[in-house]
């Protein structure tokens, strides 16, 4: 049985791309994919105090995170209490964190008082059966924590972002999970190769890939992170010769490509506002 066609796929890829475009003529020495950069907290002059509740929060999103990849498994009545204990410690944690952190620098204020707002906004939002929303504000509590404590050296006895990733248990996540997981961490190449293995993989059902987010995440993170269009080039014209795909993804792909192969020649060029609404 064919299964309807979601509307919004292409249109979210190429609109995607037409962004991508338009965001690379502004970017320089940062990534493409991440927010203006905060700068990260300085060294903490050995407040163990304020180790240990870092500690306490990098194990609560740990936790919550595995569930949180999967819409139905973060709302799951099986998972209902202790998501909410967990968010609860992560809260209690942040507070903790802020209150130990007023006499750091002031961009370690700074994050540590949004953090705190952040994670019991979180909290209050899932304890209300607002899960979209919660689970949003929870990827990004998750992003910006990654993100600033990979730019914190290692002797500074803080847990930097590998530690976290360890702790994340990937026992009975589906491999899409883990592509999601890999990019919650930043871990955009071990996301690529996880994504293109699925995408190329002739056991996987491709509109059960694309429904899921694959595709999109895929050439979101490859273009916006990566930029390499040539291998996301070879990748879809391997994945338009599958077999199993349907008509209208085979259509969507053939329109990707050919957005790519025009906009090649100009990936190094500073992008113009013309040329990303035509994209669009």
């Amino acid at each position: 049985m064919t299964m309807p066609r979601t509307p919004s796929t292409l249109a979210t890829i190429l609109a995607a791309v037409a962004l991508c475009v338009l965001a690379m003529s502004t970017a320089t020495a940062a990534t493409p994919a991440e927010r203006p950069p905060t700068p990260a907290p300085s060294t903490l002059d050995g407040a163990s105090p304020t180790v240990d509740t870092m500690a306490g929060i990098f194990d609560a999103l740990a936790r919550v995170l595995p569930r949180s990849l999967d819409e139905a498994t973060f709302k799951d009545t099986d998972h209902l209490v202790a998501t909410l204990s967990d968010l609860s410690t992560l809260a209690s944690n942040a507070v903790a964190l802020e209150r130990h952190g007023r006499d750091q620098s002031d961009s370690f204020v700074f994050l540590s008082r949004t953090l705190k707002r952040d994670a019991r906004e979180v909290r209050r939002r899932y304890e209300y059966g607002r899960f979209e929303e919660a689970r949003f504000l929870f990827h990004q509590i998750v992003d910006d924590c990654v993100a600033c404590h990979t730019r914190l050296p290692a002797a500074d006895g803080m847990p930097i972002a590998k530690d976290f990733v360890v702790r994340v248990d990937t026992n009975g996540l589906p491999p899409e999970a883990k592509v999601r997981l890999a990019l919650a961490t930043r871990q955009f190449a071990v996301a690529l190769d996880a994504a293109e293995a699925l995408l190329l993989d002739l056991s996987q059902d491709p509109v059960y890939l694309d429904l899921r987010g694959v595709l999109t995440e895929y050439l979101a993170t490859a273009i916006r992170v990566k930029r390499d269009y040539p291998r996301v080039l070879k990748t879809l014209e391997h994945f338009r010769i599958r077999p199993n795909l349907t008509r209208y993804l085979a259509s969507d792909v053939g329109v990707w490509i050919e957005t790519l192969e025009a906009e090649l020649p100009h990936r190094s060029s500073p992008a113009t506002l013309a040329r990303t609404r035509s994209l669009m």
